[in-house]
């Protein structure tokens, strides 16, 4: 048995094209640069970090768009859907007696919403919020709420930072390349696993 915690925004959850069109939203706002196509192409290649300052957003308005952003995704949450393949995969871990968590920054009432609407609600555990760069702290708090060891646990995410995080907290990371992140740079990033299909995680998981 496994501790297998998942990231949705762009790893369970098909969230791109909404995310681009709230963030252009805020952007129009805020007079910032919109994104289009090319653009989020070459920014899916870096860092946020990274992307911020390419577009020339300070790092202090980052709290405002997390804010402002959740609260303008979670009045369409009815329009979020899971990649193709998930159900199925999350349904089959659980089946196996893995132990299956969410730890996004996204809302938990959001995730909660959007699970419940796919038949998955008391499947997975949405674990509190956290914030943009606070991944690795949760999940060290995490192991020692639940008396895990390293092994024993698994993050995966679709973004540098998931991979960040999983490292600095000691667990084994899958890496999924259908979400917001440039696969090249997932790769680069030296994750335990890279998984093209989510069928893959479970092969991962049960290869370990």
């Amino acid at each position: 048995m496994a501790y297998i915690i998942f990231d949705f925004d762009g790893t369970l959850a098909d969230v791109k094209a909404l995310l681009l069109e709230i963030g252009n939203e805020i952007a129009v706002k805020k007079g910032w640069q919109p994104i289009d196509s090319a653009t989020y192409e070459r920014l899916s290649r870096g860092s946020i970090r990274e992307g911020l300052k390419s577009l020339g957003i300070p790092f202090r308005d980052v709290p405002f768009l997390l804010v402002v952003g959740k609260r303008m995704l979670g009045e369409r949450a009815n329009e979020i859907g899971l990649f193709t393949g998930i159900s199925e995969l999350l349904k089959e871990l659980h089946a196996d007696g893995h132990e299956l968590f969410v730890l996004s920054t996204n809302s938990r009432k959001l995730i909660q919403t959007v699970l419940a609407k796919h038949k998955l609600a008391d499947q997975m555990i949405v674990l509190p919020s956290s914030g943009l760069f606070g991944k690795a702290p949760a999940i060290k708090r995490f192991m020692r709420s639940h008396k895990a060891s390293k092994n024993d646990v698994w993050y995966v995410g679709d973004e540098l930072r998931d991979v960040e995080a999983a490292k600095k907290a000691g667990v084994q990371s899958i890496a999924v390349t259908w979400g917001l992140q440039h696969p090249d740079s997932l790769r680069a990033a030296t994750p335990n696993f890279v998984v093209d299909r989510p069928a893959e995680i479970l092969a991962s998981v049960s290869s370990s």
